[in-house]
């Protein structure tokens, strides 16, 4: 588990960044079990799924807002 401070809005937010298998972004459902079964440790946080895929290239799931400021 990573937790990172980002600026979102000119606000100062932080959020839960999980390193997870790739194969679990082939599923929508997989994602958002594995998001569930950690929401309520992280209830405070944004939670955003990450993990690289076979080329190494950095693949995110979790809300949009975050992943556009986390990918620049």
């Amino acid at each position: 588990m990573k937790f990172e401070n980002i600026k979102l809005n000119n606000e100062n937010i932080t959020i839960a960044i999980l390193e997870v298998n790739f194969a679990l972004f082939q599923s929508i459902e997989a994602c958002d079990n594995y998001r569930k079964m950690f929401t309520s440790i992280y209830r405070n946080f944004p939670l955003i799924l990450r993990s690289n895929d076979s080329s190494g290239l950095t693949v995110y799931d979790g809300r949009e807002d975050i992943i556009a400021v986390l990918q620049n």
